[in-house]
């Protein structure tokens, strides 16, 4: 996120909210990967004020001015996960389609697949990634993050576990439902969605979804930056996928936690006050409120006419757009760029005392692991078959919520920097003995 906007203000400095000190504190929300624990400054008033206001007009202005679009690419709910079942349900098959359902109606890159309750990332891709077991009630790998119960994304639905261009065939009921309640096509006739493996470096294997999306393929879901790993596609690679999707197959790029990206080569399709850029018609982007403003609802698509006029979403309650209208506010935006910035710096922080602890146990001789850059509000440890290990540690020793994915490693959020430094410490502890 850059802070270069129409009328540039002086940005306050960031006031992260502490963690409580118990471990369990803040688990039934932490999946969302929350790294602020308070909302940002008259956020909850705006919410709380929702019911007598009608904020609409006010928030797709501040959104289109953010994103360099124009109000009426702007669709909002009240989150991610319905906005998605309204695109997937109003989305026609590709050009070529012959009618039916096919397998691979909807690709999903290995970035994404959380979104669609796959529990545990597995799939061999080239990178020739290990499949892991699937986590309770299909959630994605063993969490702490989110507490016990329910799967984050649309769909409860059991891991697809497997190899690249097997079908994980499966019928996404949670999906389904909030297509039926959007108006749109019940999705039951979606008969499998195809999960992509990542690519050796952790990110989506961009190769591999345009080997897997054909004229038959309903739509190809992407997270920019990835939503576990927290690797960014960059600029070439998503330029290869927009070129590469056959005609008239939707693209969803899932940007909502692009507002952390720091790598120079990351290509944002949706990013705060920077150059526009021109998308191809089948491409919508989805956006949630800015991660960095912290609990309360509110989710948007930017998309053209292509897109837009084929969705039916319900209505969303009013405090999402009085939460939008709030947030993309100037006050709003100046908090928000003050903790973005602050995020990025810390999330640095923890990766570079980590790189510069384990090149001394390297160069000491003793035991050691990768320390790899994420773009998202977290850290992520690839440590392969230990994640469980490592995730049960970090709850002893740092009190720290984190998730576990089965034989790739431990996803980390961001939070004060206290907390921040225990779980420094106890990477390091366990890493290093």
């Amino acid at each position: 996120m850059t802070s270069a906007r129409d009328t540039p203000r002086a940005v306050p400095a960031p006031s992260p909210a502490p963690r409580a000190e118990d471990p369990t504190a803040g688990a039934a929300r932490a999946h969302v990967l929350e790294p602020f624990a308070d909302p940002i400054p008259g956020l909850a008033e705006a919410v709380a004020a929702a019911p007598g206001a009608d904020r609409a007009e006010e928030a797709a202005r501040g959104i289109a001015r953010a994103h360099r679009r124009e109000p009426a690419d702007v669709v909002w709910g009240d989150d991610a996960e319905t906005l998605l079942a309204a695109l997937l349900a109003g989305s026609p098959r590709g050009a070529g389609a012959s009618g039916g359902a096919e397998a691979g109606d909807v690709v999903v890159g290995d970035s994404a697949r959380d979104r669609f309750g796959a529990a545990d990332g597995s799939g061999t891709g080239s990178s020739g990634g290990e499949p892991g077991a699937a986590g309770a009630g299909g959630e994605l790998g063993a969490r702490d993050e989110a507490g016990a119960g329910a799967a984050s994304g649309p769909s409860a639905a059991g891991a697809a576990s497997g190899t690249r261009g097997e079908d994980g065939a499966r019928r996404a009921s949670g999906m389904a439902e909030r297509g039926e309640a959007a108006g749109g096509a019940a999705l039951g006739d979606v008969a499998a969605i195809r999960f992509v493996g990542p690519a050796p470096d952790g990110g989506d294997d961009v190769e591999a979804i345009l080997a897997a999306a054909t004229p038959e393929t309903r739509a190809v879901v992407v997270a920019n930056p990835h939503r576990i790993t927290g690797r960014p596609l960059a600029r070439d690679a998503f330029d290869r996928l927009l070129a590469g999707v056959p005609e008239g197959v939707l693209i969803v790029v899932d940007e909502t936690l692009a507002d952390v990206v720091s790598t120079p080569r990351a290509a944002v399709a949706s990013e705060m006050f920077g150059a526009a850029v021109a998308l191809p018609e089948n491409v919508a982007v989805l956006r949630a409120l800015p991660i960095a403003a912290g609990p309360a609802p509110g989710a948007f698509l930017l998309a053209g006419p292509a897109v837009r006029d084929r969705l039916s979403v319900p209505d969303p309650s009013p405090a999402a757009p009085a939460a939008l209208a709030h947030a993309y506010s100037d006050d709003g935006l100046d908090e928000l760029d003050a903790r973005v910035e602050w995020l990025k710096a810390e999330r640095q922080r923890i990766e570079r005392t980590l790189r510069d602890r384990m090149e001394r146990a390297e160069i000491d001789g003793r035991p050691h692991i990768p320390i790899v850059h994420a773009d998202g509000c977290f850290v992520w440890i690839p440590v392969g078959d230990r994640a469980q290990e490592l995730r049960a540690h970090l709850l002893a020793e740092a009190g720290a919520l984190t998730l576990a994915v089965p034989g790739r490693g431990v996803r980390v959020t961001v939070r004060d920097a206290a907390t921040n430094d225990r779980i420094i410490d106890a990477i390091t502890a366990w890493a290093t003995r």
